[in-house]
């Protein structure tokens, strides 16, 4: 029985880790994504990427701290094993859905952009972070699920030109998809001045509808690590 508990503690401890680790990996990415992709980028979108990634890297930041203070919390409060567990894993399903590995549901709102609106690869990335900077939770274009690692550009080819996000190609009706608070994300994005004010200027009209129930996929593939090694606390 000693040796069983043993193992069991040390599967969670894992666990835990594992979980820390995530969160920490994505800021790589993230940044990594963003000096790649500064090349293809105006001022302005330039501007809007700084921002939200720093908003990211800092929510990020406070995330992981919380997290080991929470996993040294149960390193000294938890004497049972299973107890330990059940915490983990709540922690873990909760992470899940930050960073987009399981599948989610909830109110929210939907803009839908039409194939005759001619829209370009940037109208779409400045809907989603204005989004982002509403407060939207989870956030999915058509079929694919929008997290710290996707990538929102175009595909110029003998049919045509492409809005894709992780390369893949979006077909029309694109659908862009957003948990939260759907009268403030429909707020921030006809808020005079917006995003959609902008797009109107070019006869563009995307349809914001609020919804009471918006169910998400979760991401296409999941995240894999080469480089990234968990930081191990030092107290």
């Amino acid at each position: 029985m000693p040796h069983r508990q043993k193992r069991k503690w040390h599967i969670t401890l894992a666990l835990a880790l594992l979980v820390l680790g995530i969160l920490i990996s994505a800021q790589i990415q993230t940044q990594n994504r963003l000096e790649l992709d500064l090349s293809a980028q105006n001022s302005s979108d330039l501007t809007i990427m700084v921002n939200n990634l720093s908003e990211k890297r800092q929510s990020l930041s406070l995330e992981v701290s919380r997290l080991e203070r929470t996993l040294n919390s149960y390193l000294d409060d938890y004497s049972d094993n299973s107890e330990l567990f059940a915490s983990v894993e709540v922690e873990s399903e909760r992470l899940s859905k930050i960073v987009g590995t399981t599948e989610v549901h909830g109110s929210g709102i939907t803009v839908e952009l039409s194939q005759d609106m001619y829209p370009l690869y940037k109208d779409v990335l400045d809907i989603v972070n204005e989004l982002w900077a509403a407060g939207a939770e989870a956030v999915a274009i058509n079929d694919y699920r929008i997290n710290e690692r996707s990538y929102i550009y175009f595909e110029d080819t003998s049919e045509g030109t492409f809005i894709t996000v992780d390369n893949n190609r979006l077909s029309f009706p694109i659908v862009i998809s957003a948990i939260g608070n759907s009268s403030t994300l429909e707020r921030s994005l006809t808020m005079p001045g917006g995003i959609i004010n902008n797009l109107n200027l070019f006869h563009m009209y995307p349809v914001l509808t609020q919804q009471e129930e918006i169910v998400l996929p979760p991401c296409e593939k999941e995240s894999t690590f080469k480089y990234a090694q968990s930081v191990k606390s030092t107290n």
